[in-house]
């Protein structure tokens, strides 16, 4: 870094990307600089920090993990879909977390390719064979990873971030379902897991691992059957 900057360079660079404990990852900071200058780094961020209301040092690990996972992406895509990082709008994004939280979902869906596959199949077969509706209520199936994924940072449970979800779903040793509101179909609303051995529930929950109420419990017996 000396090599790069002077010294007032780097005490500011080093006070962006302090953490909670008072470090500095310098690999990280060399992997910045060799997209942007120290005056578009500092620009860049502060603009950021008006955006997301969180430290200098998380906004950085975002777009430290945005790159790696850009790259990690283009290993396997084609050509002309890979992303091209020379481009001023995915070199620098307007919001860094909608864009690391974007990409991160491609990446896991990258990694569980196989199991993605099972989900979709899963979903054609469960949705014939196992529809449910009543006057309040119906039933989803998930499509895909990204269904999980959406579901569990919509409802701020952990369906989303625990792999053991989907991957169980895709093995079928379990089945994931979303509860939706007739009113609002497309909102998730609450998210239950049944054991496809004897198909008994194993849990259920809805905005932030919130209980279900009795009109959801009914609704669930009454799938079961």
């Amino acid at each position: 870094i000396k090599k790069i900057l002077n010294t007032e360079q780097i005490e500011k660079l080093i006070s962006l990307t302090r953490n909670s404990k008072g470090g500095t990852d310098i690999n990280k900071i060399n992997q910045v600089l060799k997209l942007m200058s120290i005056e578009k780094i500092l620009n860049y961020f502060n603009r950021q920090l008006e955006i997301n209301k969180v430290a200098t040092s998380t906004l950085f690990d975002w777009y430290c993990d945005y790159i790696s996972m850009a790259n990690e992406l283009n290993k396997s895509l084609p050509k002309k879909k890979k992303i091209d990082m020379s481009a001023t709008i995915l070199r620098y994004p307007r919001n860094i977390k909608q864009a690391h939280d974007g990409i991160s979902l491609k990446v896991k869906v990258l990694r569980n390719k196989e199991d993605n596959k099972k989900i979709k199949k899963l979903n054609k077969e469960y949705s014939k064979k196992y529809p449910f509706e009543n006057r309040a209520f119906l039933i989803r199936y998930p499509e895909g990873i990204e269904d999980f994924v959406r579901e569990g940072a919509s409802l701020s449970h952990c369906v989303g971030n625990n792999p053991h979800y989907s991957k169980d779903h895709a093995a079928e040793k379990e089945i994931t379902i979303f509860i939706r509101d007739k009113k609002k179909p497309d909102k998730p609303y609450y998210t239950a897991t049944f054991y496809t051995e004897d198909f008994r529930l194993e849990e259920c929950y809805g905005k932030s691992h919130k209980t279900a109420p009795e009109s959801i419990s009914k609704f669930l017996e009454n799938y079961a059957e």
